[in-house]
């Protein structure tokens, strides 16, 4: 099975000092052996995702399902 992220360039968000900032909202990661698949897998997973007004989500496969956390702290 292949590795997916699905993101959108649509809604907004902010900083924790409530800051506008222009990215992108993740919506979930899924998996599937194609993107459609692993679209259908999100959605099924996820049904909050039907009520949302989100139209154009992107997808990118993923190398695997590693994260890796980082802080702009350190």
């Amino acid at each position: 099975m292949k590795h997916f992220i699905f993101y959108t360039a649509e809604g907004f968000t902010e900083d924790n000092q409530h800051k506008p900032v222009e990215n992108c909202q993740i919506l979930g990661w899924s998996k599937g052996e194609t993107q459609q698949e692993a679209f259908r897998n999100l959605v099924k997973e996820n049904k909050f995702l039907k009520e949302m007004d989100f139209n154009e989500i992107m997808c990118q496969e993923l190398v695997n399902g590693k994260v890796y956390y980082f802080s702009l702290k350190d």
